[in-house]
């Protein structure tokens, strides 16, 4: 059965049964036939949202996304594991590469997060002037997005405050991107083949079994 969806009426085929309930047509499509390798949910303080994992064939290459929630009346939307043994081990291998990649992006953020008493260069963000540099006094977490933030001083005595992830740390005048907090892979210098992906994704992906 793969993922089954709502949709509008030129793409799927109509649902009596859901039209019945509904007391209104509702029309579903059928999608990743046979490619669909792991689905889950996510649960919340009010709500659940339903993820499936599925095959890309044009890609090559796994992909997540929901396809049913509670925070919304989505019954209809299904998935089901429906992949074959060869799919299923070209999963499993997917899965330990991520892995790898999670362990090499944690230790690169370990290894180069700003910390108290850094000299740092601002290289993002918009609030603070870039090419600003100073030193760090403190660095703490955002109580709203539990990003690290840090505050220093620039070489006029100003103090300056902003997420970590915009400045780069200077060590012996060379400019090092810091590890601290979430954002693209295209500005970390370590994992060039996973430009797609983020640093919070491959955390997760790190906790697939």
């Amino acid at each position: 059965m793969s993922v089954i969806m709502m949709c509008g009426k030129e793409e799927g085929v109509l649902s009596e049964h859901w039209t019945k309930v509904a007391k209104s047509e509702i029309y579903l499509k059928t999608t990743y036939v046979g490619k669909v390798v792991a689905i889950g949910e996510r649960n919340g303080y009010h709500d659940s949202d339903f993820y499936c994992t599925v095959y890309d064939e044009e890609a090559d290459t796994f992909k997540t996304f929901e396809y049913g929630t509670t925070r919304a009346w989505a019954y209809p939307n299904n998935a089901f594991v429906d992949a074959d043994d060869d799919l299923m081990k070209k999963y499993a291998a997917w899965k330990r590469k991520m892995a790898t990649l999670a362990i090499r992006m944690r230790e690169w953020m370990e290894r180069d997060k700003v910390c108290k008493g850094d000299e740092v260069k601002v290289v993002a963000g918009r609030k603070v002037p870039k090419d600003t540099t100073g030193k760090v006094f403190w660095v703490g977490k955002c109580k709203f997005s539990g990003n690290d933030r840090i505050g220093f001083n620039d070489n006029e005595g100003n103090t300056h405050w902003t997420v970590a992830t915009n400045v780069s740390r200077l060590v012996d005048g060379e400019e090092i991107r810091c590890g601290n907090g979430y954002y693209p892979l295209e500005r970390c210098p370590c994992l060039d083949e996973l430009k797609d992906k983020t640093c919070k994704d491959l955390e997760r992906y790190n906790n697939l079994e």
